[in-house]
């Protein structure tokens, strides 16, 4: 089985584990609010809501989760800290689906977070957090869900914290959403860099098995973006910037040639993130979060001298062989 299809298997599987009912849904039944209801105030969410993290594919969610973590930093900078806040921006769901036109959507609800400048009083004091005590109807495309984190959190816990003003002890909620931001971020590096093997080896496919003749990593990126359904994916969540690379020991390289594909680098972050870990993908396909002694076991692999099939591709690019 392919590693893409593996991927494919394993969100699919996570996200069956959610999924309870599903209805045919017209965009006109849609807009009138009756079969699903606009918004709902907190106290009405049904009781089997619970709250996720989901990440998604593609730029819109991108930015939305980069909104929800600066938010977060922003708060914690700020001393707005506020839990039912961050509690309330999450998606809350039972797992119900509907499908309007060929999409089929996660049915789910979430509030908007903001800072109450008005809250602020003079010298030292900053803003505070704030979220309405209502929700809005968020529909969430299921073939885009990348990564589903449980937070472990229902509906009275958050009633809970609504009337506790939202508080929570150091370590509490607040620990827990901001570990699951950082596995999410995890979880779409990976799914990244696996998607990107996928399109170096149906470039391959095409051509004789061999990997783009390239000299850089922005021409292979080039020669395969046919293959890549977004090029978001080109880019690291990493909290510590650096970039994805192309291994260009591999350039003009037939895949099937290699030996011990599967500890061969074809891709990697070329910065570590907070933890020392680094996302790598290799020539099999497969892709894995290495700590440093792990990284240092593969890295000679970028020295690599094979033989070279083919000609150099000369596209206009950079001749960096980075």
């Amino acid at each position: 089985m392919k590693p893409f299809a593996i991927v494919t298997l394993a969100l699919m599987a996570s996200h069956g584990a959610l999924a309870q009912e599903s209805h045919r849904l017209t965009f006109s039944e849609l807009l009138k609010g009756e079969v699903l209801k606009h918004s709902l105030k907190v106290e009405e969410l049904p009781d089997d809501f619970r709250a996720l993290d989901i990440t998604t594919a593609g730029m819109g969610n991108y930015m939305d989760m980069v909104g929800g973590m600066m938010g977060g930093m922003m708060g914690g900078l700020l001393g707005g800290g506020n839990a039912f806040a961050d509690a309330v921006s999450k998606h809350w769901t039972n797992g119900r689906e509907v499908s309007i036109g060929e999409q089929t959507y996660l049915v789910t609800y979430k509030g908007k977070v903001a800072f109450d400048l008005n809250q602020a009083g003079g010298g030292n004091e900053a803003p505070k957090m704030t979220a309405p005590g209502e929700m809005r109807l968020t529909l969430v495309r299921v073939d885009q869900i990348v990564s589903i984190v449980p937070l472990g959190m229902d509906k009275a816990k958050l009633l809970e914290l609504k009337t506790a003003g939202g508080s929570d002890a150091p370590g509490g909620l607040l620990g827990v959403f901001s570990e699951a931001k950082e596995s999410a971020k995890e979880a779409v590096a990976l799914s990244n860099l696996k998607q990107i093997a996928l399109g170096f080896m149906l470039y391959a496919g095409d051509h004789d098995d061999a990997f783009p003749y390239v000299q850089s990593t922005a021409s292979a990126f080039r020669q395969v973006q046919p293959y890549l359904k977004n090029e978001e994916i080109l880019k690291t969540p990493n909290p510590s910037g650096g970039r994805i690379l192309f291994n260009m020991a591999m350039a003009g390289v037939a895949s099937t040639s290699v030996e011990s594909a599967a500890e061969t680098v074809l891709l990697y972050e070329d910065t570590p993130w907070p933890d020392g870990k680094r996302t790598v993908a290799f020539v099999d396909g497969s892709a894995k979060r290495l700590d440093e002694a792990e990284w240092q076991a593969v890295a000679g692999t970028l020295k690599l001298r094979l033989k070279r099939v083919g000609k150099p591709i000369r596209d206009g690019g950079s001749a960096s062989r980075a």
